[in-house]
Parts: structure tokens; sequence; C-alpha cells
């Protein structure tokens, strides 16, 4: 609620879909409360993967992608280890 649709569309899916009767300022009221909820794990989750020295993934040599998703080799070796 809030996010893709109104706060006055969420209050009439509760009425209508679970016959619970709320304003649509309680909804607005909730809907940021969660958000704010939400936004403190994420950087409670950031905080902890920082603090337990995460190391980044060795990067990975360059490839194209074409655009249905399909890996285009730039090298004919390792082409025959790719499927498709």
């Amino acid at each position: 609620m809030g996010g893709k649709e109104s706060f006055n569309e969420g209050r009439e899916d509760l009425e209508e879909l679970a016959g619970i009767k709320v304003e649509t300022k309680a909804v607005e009221r909730i809907a940021e409360g969660i958000g704010v909820q939400l936004e403190a794990l994420g950087q409670s989750e950031r905080r902890q993967a920082v603090a337990e020295n995460v190391v980044a993934l060795k990067s990975l040599p360059k490839f194209y992608l074409s655009f249905d998703g399909t890996l285009v080799p730039g090298k004919s070796e390792g082409a025959a280890d790719f499927a498709g």
C-alpha cells in the first residue's frame, strides 16, 4: 500500500477484502512506519556486513550480454563451456 496504490485504495482493499474499516490516514501512518522499520533493518544489515569484513568477490572478466539475456563470448576458448 502506498507504493503501488494510493493509501485510499489500500483502505478500500482492507474494507473489501478483510472487512476492516480504517481511515485513510491510519493506512498512511502504518505504511510509513513499516517503511521506517525496513530502512532501519537495511541499515543494520549493511553495518553488520561491513563489521564482518565481508570480502568483495573477485571481479569477473569482461563479458557481453545480448538483449535476450544470452551470453556472447568474447573469445573462442571457453565458448564451448556455454550452452546456447
